[in-house]
């Protein structure tokens, strides 16, 4: 039996570009699940109003707790009080709760800013599927929970055929029928990507 390696590198093949006026899309790129991931570990996100974090602090359980940034930028902790985060990467909320904390008297702080939800980022889906739209990115989303979001496939969906495009232009083809049947591993998606659905004409 093949492995998902050898199915992904024999099956999700860029389709040669069909000759036609004007200017021609580069084709689609062979699916690399572990280059999306790590991707997806070096990008770095901002963060915005709405979105959902926890803080830790190393050895400081009454300072680690979970935080939803309110609507003017802002998160609170105990002994620091409001701290503006809006706009900020994690690294940047790290040095600067670091940095509050000597100043409030501990030594040494470790803290760290795990996302759980980017409400400020989005992904969407189009094409065929019951309820086009864009939708709130999650740490660890993947392309079929993006497709169940957006109500499933709808009968004329081309579901071996569907194209992940990424912010920076790159798109992917991604055979979303075979990951249920459970033949191929699923896929990450990034912040800011957009999953469209071709129509099958068979």
């Amino acid at each position: 039996m093949a492995s998902p390696h050898s199915y992904w590198s024999e099956k999700v093949r860029p389709r040669t570009p069909s000759r036609c006026r004007g200017t021609v899309a580069p084709a689609p790129k062979s699916v690399d699940i572990e280059s999306i991931r790590e991707t997806i570990d070096k990008r770095r996100h901002f963060i915005g109003a709405g979105d959902s974090v926890q803080i830790q602090v190393y050895r400081e359980k009454d300072l680690s707790l979970s935080q939803i940034v309110s609507q003017d930028g802002t998160i609170s902790l105990p002994i620091t009080g409001e701290v503006q985060v809006s706009g900020k990467t994690r690294q940047q909320i790290e040095a600067e709760l670091e940095a509050k904390l000597v100043k409030a008297g501990l030594s040494n702080p470790r803290v760290s800013v795990l996302i759980k939800k980017l409400i400020s980022a989005k992904v969407s889906v189009y094409g065929e599927v019951t309820k086009p739209g864009t939708f709130s990115y999650e740490s660890g989303m993947t392309v079929v929970q993006a497709i169940t979001m957006a109500d499933g496939f709808k009968r004329t969906a081309l579901q071996d055929r569907v194209m992940i495009i990424h912010a920076n232009g790159e798109r992917l083809e991604v055979p979303v029928r075979q990951i249920g049947l459970g033949k191929v591993p699923n896929v990450p998606l990034l912040p800011g990507d957009v999953i469209y659905v071709p129509e099958s004409y068979f």
